[in-house]
């Protein structure tokens, strides 16, 4: 099986042609199989870039480590615009149909805007914490005001979930003013990664209801930074996209 492995901001993937999958393949078995990072090539998902459709946009299917169907991935997105090298194209996802953009250098994604849930206190061991629930394609809780490098971040995220009620991305974001968001995020199917691009845009949304900064912020994740600008009815996340390297994977035996 033919495949690119590329990256935002240390967030990876391996990503095929629809094409390219062998008849038959179950694509939650395969990316168990080829996101393990010891026997397999290593990935935070599996992505599945399907023909045109009539519309114009191409159909992609989104796997987490675990086998675990994605409705949305930001940076997942931004890699696939890297991967098909058009100045301008059209995906479609569980959730809704994207637009990406590739200029050489930025990748970037026009997604739906985030739908806010309900805030809630959540005890944490910092005490009553506020959590913001967001959709984004996909569902995340934003903790609020804790210093993202200082928490046992598997630890508060389950204590999160547990709370909410929901099997939900979880993300930990603080401010530093003027419209800077420092981020840590557990992904729901794949534990905490480098980056993560809804997750960017669900802090961003909720940073912004919560009166910390206007309708743009740079959000600096532990891969790098992202820029998210909230115009109209769309998010745009735009940074960085690289291909790291090609093969063909000889494991589906």
């Amino acid at each position: 099986m033919r495949f690119t492995k590329l990256h935002g901001l240390g967030n990876d993937f391996v990503v095929v042609d629809g094409d390219a999958l062998p008849a038959g393949a179950r694509l939650d078995d395969l990316a168990r199989r080829v996101c393990d990072r010891h026997h397999g090539i290593g990935a935070d998902g599996l992505l599945v870039v399907g023909r045109r459709e009539a519309d114009g946009a191409r159909r992609l299917e989104i796997r987490n480590a675990d086998g675990s169907r994605a409705s949305a991935c930001g940076n997942g997105a931004r890699c696939v615009a890297r991967y098909l090298g058009e100045r301008e194209a059209y995906l479609r996802t569980d959730a809704e149909r994207v637009k990406v953009t590739w200029d050489g250098r930025i990748a970037t994604v026009a997604l739906r805007a985030p739908r806010l849930g309900r805030r809630q206190l959540v005890s944490l061991e910092a005490g009553d914490t506020p959590v913001r629930l967001v959709d984004v394609g996909n569902p995340h809780a934003v903790v609020l005001g804790l210093d993202p490098h200082a928490v046992d971040l598997a630890l508060l995220s389950q204590q999160v979930r547990d709370a909410v009620g929901a099997s939900a991305n979880v993300e930990v974001v603080a401010l530093e003013p003027p419209a800077t968001l420092r981020l840590r995020v557990d992904e729901r199917g794949v534990g905490e990664t480098l980056a993560c691009g809804t997750g960017a845009c669900a802090a961003t949304a909720a940073a912004r209801v919560e009166g910390w900064i206007g309708d743009e912020a740079r959000v600096l994740l532990p891969g790098g930074e992202l820029g998210v600008r909230l115009v109209d009815d769309l998010v745009i996340l735009s940074g960085p996209a690289e291909e790291i390297f090609r093969g063909e994977w000889n494991g589906l035996a």
